[in-house]
């Protein structure tokens, strides 16, 4: 027993088997030197050891160094660098301080420096695609919804994401999976100023959370590293058919001991949707025009601190939040037809909605750096609670023919929703020296939703309940989840494999009806692997797989009922089970770049969008369900653009194959069909500080669940000028200028509909936005250290 405690100390790196090195820095004055760095070199060839930085009293301490002669070199801003050695201690001297160190002030002049690289809108990381927003012009004064529709590969289609023509893309914010339940809500919220990078990990490892069949998508908001107070503001405007604005505001302040942040920002839209429908119901044909203008305000906040207690522990507070409104009353013109060119029936629905939400998510973050081999243990806990409020009045008034009494009936409905999530998650990494690695951790999260969807009707001018489209939802789940990843550098490849375990337990109880109408428990194990290999200079092939899930929406599992007219409405599905992906991808790239990549998945019980048709009562309904296998090849080429030194960019292609093999309606259902979509998008640096940049992607037609769908295309042009050396841009962007709708056919069984779906797309904006604080570096000298490279990493474990 005594030899297997010793051991598992040993491996925790927590053994008190090796030496010590403190001290204090301090300036002529007498003063402490806080926040400099200390780096520990071997003294016979003068490698990085180990590293760590004064705190607060200028007090340093570095731990766990192994027997031998050392050089210490002390760095600070505005201060000579200095070096002292060689110290040498062993096991008999097992700790060494050094006293006080006294640093001097830079006799040379400093000169300013200002940061103004900028990074190419593409980055091809092992693991992961990065989009650089925060370098693109095009992508200023919108919403991440929008920014969204930028990124290679992916469409938005009536708020739905889709990659590689399909879904099952899961949103993180920061690195955390987003606590929302309205997706496409969160998404038209946030501001794309607020967003530095986009993320796309299309194989997330075991560390990940097993949800996301098509992968995962980062957004990555702004943070800035800079010591002292900074920060920018930002105002816009735009105009498409109707007006719209947005404003932000975000401060930052730094010091060695602390880092304090926080934004805030409003959101107002004005916009509308176009939904055109044709349906067959055998002989009879129903043309529905439906035009949604809304309205929507809404503003949002982001604050948060960082305490750096000392170089190994540090801890973060995170509060964020929004609150919005909105109003829309969509009216749709219906005829119908039978064998003739006049309609018999002609009806107008008017669908009036008010909307409010307002959402609170905080954290709280513990990382603790056992030692500076990278060892390292990481806690969150995480609590959401998110608020919908919704109201609508429906009635309907024929204007040719007469409806049925039915469906001439007002109606009026209400619907309340409360979400509350809470989630713990707790990390830990060990490196075995500089080739391997090993990641453990688990998680636990629950999630509690409470829907009440109640509807009237007007009967002998009464407001009276309707129990049969009246449903009160209550919806638990809990997962628990543990996972292993293991890295290993061979000397010819790059080898990681993970295994996650996920256990999931859900219960649905409609009050209303009082019964339990949906109780699971299931364990599922995901495994993943990695390999990479350099092949020749700087090309680089990497292969991959990974096990994935897409548990059903709190939404769609929820049998809510939500209605465009009398005859057409969409419904919620309680039967809804969860989709399984197995993926596969082979990826090269070259400088870092994305340039070629080939996957294929396997999908079991994907979750679809079908739509059904009763012909008795001639409704047409629509909803979620699982199909039984589908298939997808995706193949995607990029190239760079360099054109002199004046113009860059990249394009590229992404070409995918989906087939369904199922059983629906008692009918067979296999389609196959081949679609693609290309991108191009270019930056270009003119005179007088004006730069230009111009994107735009092709989609071909596709397949998707029982829908085919037509071409797509669309694109921006954007044109950016710089004053005062960088700190304030002016953007003008014109966003979509030649955008091609939506179309949709679905023809199966006894179902015949078109649709297609218009939305606001042409739109001018003006950006400006405003860096002001500590926007500079101040250099010594115009030259470059043998250990600047390992300070900055050093510097970078406090971040």
């Amino acid at each position: 027993m005594k030899k297997l405690v010793l051991l598992l100390f040993s491996f925790l790196g927590l053994s008190h088997a090796y030496g010590q090195i403190s001290g204090q820095l301090q300036n002529e004055k007498k003063e402490p030197v806080v926040g400099a760095t200390i780096m520990v070199m071997n003294y016979a060839d003068s490698s990085f050891v180990k590293g760590a930085v004064s705190n607060e009293k200028g007090i340093f301490q570095v731990d766990q160094l192994a027997d031998g002669r050392y050089v210490l070199t002390f760095s600070a801003l505005s201060y000579d660098q200095k070096s002292i050695g060689p110290i040498e201690f062993s096991a008999q001297v097992p700790a060494i301080n050094i006293g006080v160190i006294t640093l001097e002030t830079e006799s040379v002049f400093l000169e300013e420096v200002t940061v103004t690289s900028k990074p190419p809108f593409l980055e091809q990381k092992v693991d992961r695609l990065i989009v650089n927003v925060e370098s693109s012009i095009v992508a200023s004064g919108s919403t991440a919804l929008e920014v969204l529709q930028k990124v290679p590969g992916i469409i938005v289609i009536n708020d739905e994401i889709k990659m590689n023509g399909r879904n099952g893309v899961v949103i993180y914010v920061d690195g955390r999976p987003s606590m929302y339940t309205d997706m496409a809500l969160f998404l038209k919220d946030m501001p794309s100023n607020n967003i530095s990078k986009i993320e796309v990990i299309t194989n997330p490892g075991a560390k990940f959370d097993a949800a996301g069949s098509n992968g995962i998508i980062n957004i990555i908001l702004k943070k800035n590293a800079n010591l002292g107070t900074n920060g920018n503001y930002s105002l816009g405007t735009g105009y498409g058919r109707y007006e719209k604005g947005n404003l932000g505001l975000s401060i930052n302040h730094r010091n060695a001991k602390t880092n304090l942040f926080g934004n805030i920002g409003g959101n107002y839209r004005h916009s509308f949707e176009n939904n055109i429908i044709t349906r067959l119901v055998e002989e009879v044909r129903f043309d529905q025009n439906g035009s949604r203008p809304w309205r929507s305000w809404n503003g949002n906040f982001r604050t948060g601190l960082d305490v750096f207690l000392n170089p190994k522990h540090t801890i973060g507070f995170l509060v964020s939040g929004s609150q919005g409104v909105s109003s829309s009353a969509q009216n749709t013109l219906t005829s119908v037809f039978k064998n003739t060119e006049q309609p018999y029936l002609q009806f107008t629905t008017i669908n009036q909605a008010n909307r409010h939400w307002g959402n609170l998510n905080t954290n709280f973050n513990y990382k603790l750096a056992i030692d500076t081999s990278g060892q390292e243990l990481s806690f969150d806990l995480e609590y959401a609670q998110y608020q919908i409020g919704a109201v609508g009045n429906q009635y309907s008034t024929a204007q040719l023919g007469q409806l049925s009494d039915l469906a001439a009936v007002p109606l009026r409905n209400q619907q309340p929703t409360a979400t509350r999530i809470f989630a713990a998650r707790l990390d830990y990494v060990k490196n075995f020296g500089k080739e391997t690695t090993l990641e453990l951790g688990g998680k636990l999260s629950q999630a509690y939703i409470d829907s009440d969807l109640q509807f009237e009707q007007k009967t002998d001018g009464n407001w009276v309940a309707d129990l049969r489209r009246s449903n009160h939802f209550l919806y638990q789940e809990h997962i628990q989840a543990a996972y292993a990843n293991w890295k290993h550098q061979f000397p010819f490849f790059d080898f990681q494999i993970g295994l996650r375990a996920e256990r999931t337990a859900l219960t649905g109880i409609s009050q209303t009806n009082n019964k339990q109408v949906n109780k699971r428990e299931y364990v599922n194990l995901f495994p993943s692997v990695f390999l990479s290999r350099k092949l020749v200079s700087e090309l680089v092939a990497h292969l991959s797989y990974s096990r994935r899930i897409d548990r059903p929406s709190y939404q769609d599992l929820n049998p809510f009922v939500f209605y465009l007219d009398p005859y057409t409405f969409k419904r919620g599905n309680v039967f809804l089970q969860p989709q399984y992906t197995d993926s596969y991808k082979f990826r090269l790239t070259f400088a870092n770049q994305p340039f070629f990549s080939l996957g294929y998945n396997l999908i079991h019980n994907p979750i679809s969008f079908v739509t059904e048709q009763n012909d008795s009562t001639q409704a047409t309904f629509a909803y979620n369900t699982n199909l039984q296998l589908r298939r997808n090849v995706d193949i995607s080429i990029y190239f760079p653009i360099k054109m002199g030194k004046k113009v860059s960019g990249v394009g590229g292609v992404n070409a995918f194959y989906n087939e369904f093999q199922s059983v629906f309606l008692n009918r067979p259902y296999n389609a196959k069909r081949w679609s693609a979509n290309y991108f191009l998008q270019l930056s270009a640096t003119l005179p007088h500080n004006l730069s230009l940049e111009a994107m735009g992607w092709f989609q071909m037609p596709g397949l998707d669940g029982l829908m085919r769908h037509q071409s797509l295309c669309g694109g921006s042009l954007g044109l950016q000028k710089s004053f005062q050396d960088g700190k304030t841009k002016l953007k003008f962007v014109w966003s979509d200028p030649l955008y091609k709708y939506f179309t949709g056919i679905t023809r199966f069984a006894n179902v015949d509909l078109k649709v297609n779906n218009q939305w606001e797309t042409s739109i001018i904006r003006l950006n400006l936005t405003h860096s002001f604080g500590n926007a500079t570096l101040k250099e010594v000298r115009k030259r470059n250290t043998s250990t600047e490279e390992e300070r900055r990493r050093v510097k970078a474990e406090g971040n």
